[in-house]
């Protein structure tokens, strides 16, 4: 019965640790690390499950501000990134055949130093990712210290045109937080919140908290099929680019049925043209009794939430789009109730695709002596028409910050290794006020 209980002839050995383990660590048993997952801009709150000081899962840390113990699925495989075996080990200098062979921290730093003081009139310029908390202040004066110019940050997903709204209308250049949980209809107008916007983890769990209520309805409204839509209580398609034609109209009928008018909506009803309802049902390609029941549904909800992004601002009339929605949300009085701004969603350092050109153009005048890359990677994201990869040959030095591998690293002429967030420390601050550790 006993020999049962074990494997025969695989008789168990006991292995001590080459090197003795931190105070602390018992063999076997799992520790429990909170963190931040800076897969995403979101930055959620996660839980890194290590044994014996590996870490083995990572999860959602309930709680925590931003995601509430939910974690997508690009969280959940950090690891794979933490224990790629392509991860950068050394710092790497591009030899004369093209490829790239290591060299020491202290030849690197030596041949960054001696470029930079060399460079004459031109110029030396910082590009990252988005960065915020600490990190970010340290790149600020490392910039300052060393005279180089520091560009706005690059992120495929901008949302420039709705930052430049708000930037207009309500002089906040910034993104505010929406509370979904706080609403009794959502409109969300080509914006993605379920994938891509913003912070898809947290409006998730907020969704997913507001399905319960009877009174809650939420309404899609998109060009084309995607997970958010079909999460919706109702989703709706409309012709790519008629997203103006709509808020036109359902801006000009909350404005008719507002019961207390204040000057400023009498004037802004006045800027506004007459659209005919059967007009912006030919633009749309939406039935009329939808549209109707849309802005009466609008109009009447006691707490409304209209979000507007993705496909529905990454185009030509995105900016448009973004306005009316802005003045929208004002009308309404979003601003005051589930427009958040006292939680903004830290943006203000994001650059657009303008501020890219620019770069390229400097890129291209010759103007760069010592071009920093540090965890971005323009090239994947920007259309081959910008011609990125061809001009950026043009600069004095390209210095790759990363640790993986990409289309921009492979571009430069130096590269140097960073370490996996789930391996570091830091701190990230996702949204104004709200701090979050990285351990």
């Amino acid at each position: 019965m006993l020999s049962a209980c074990g494997k025969k002839g695989e008789p168990e050995k006991l292995i001590s640790y080459l090197v003795p383990p931190e105070e602390g660590v018992i063999p076997g048993e799992a520790v429990f690390t909170p963190s931040t997952c800076a897969e995403c801009p979101a930055h959620c709150g996660i839980r890194v499950k290590s044994i014996d000081g590996l870490p083995k899962k990572v999860e959602g840390n309930p709680g925590h501000p931003v995601n509430d113990g939910g974690l997508c699925m690009r969280g959940q495989a950090a690891l794979f990134r933490l224990y790629h075996p392509d991860r950068i080990q050394t710092p790497l200098a591009r030899s004369a055949a093209g490829g790239f062979q290591p060299l020491s921290w202290e030849q690197a730093l030596k041949r960054i130093a001696s470029a930079h003081r060399t460079q004459g009139r031109k110029m030396n310029l910082y590009l990252s990712g988005r960065t915020t908390g600490t990190l970010s202040r340290m790149i600020d004066q490392f910039c300052a210290d060393t005279g180089t110019e520091r560009l706005p940050e690059f992120e495929p997903y901008s949302h420039g045109a709705l930052r430049k709204a708000y930037r207009t209308l309500f002089r906040i250049d910034d993104l505010p937080s929406y509370r979904i949980n706080e609403a009794d209809f959502l409109l969300t107008l080509g914006a993605d919140i379920l994938e891509t916007f913003l912070s898809p983890v947290s409006f998730a769990g907020q969704v997913s908290s507001r399905k319960s209520d009877a009174s809650f309805s939420w309404t899609h409204i998109e060009p084309h099929l995607s997970l958010t839509g079909m999460n919706a209580t109702e989703r709706l398609t409309l012709k790519p680019g008629s997203e103006t034609a709509l808020l036109h109209f359902l801006l000009r009928t909350v404005l008719k049925e507002k019961k207390e008018p204040t000057p400023e909506t009498e004037r802004l009803r006045t800027l506004l043209p007459p659209l005919p309802l059967r007009e912006v049902a030919l633009r749309t390609g939406l039935k009329r009794e939808e549209i109707h029941r849309l802005a009466k549904r609008l109009a009447g909800a006691r707490r409304p939430l209209l979000i507007a992004g993705g496909v529905s601002t990454a185009q030509e009339e995105g900016l448009q789009v973004a306005l009316l929605t802005v003045l929208l949300q004002g009308v309404l009085g979003m601003d005051h109730s589930t427009v958040d701004f006292s939680r903004s969603m830290n943006y203000s350092r994001v650059g657009t695709l303008h501020d890219m050109t620019v770069l390229i153009h400097s890129l291209k005048g010759e103007e760069v002596g010592v071009l920093f890359l540090s965890r971005t990677n323009p090239i994947h994201a920007l259309a081959p028409r910008y011609r990125l990869r061809e001009n950026l040959k043009k600069a004095d030095l390209i210095v790759g910050l990363g640790d993986l591998m990409d289309e921009t690293l492979h571009e430069a002429d130096l590269i140097l290794p960073l370490s996996h967030p789930i391996e570091s420390w830091g701190d990230a601050e996702p949204r104004r006020g709200i701090y979050s550790l990285i351990r």
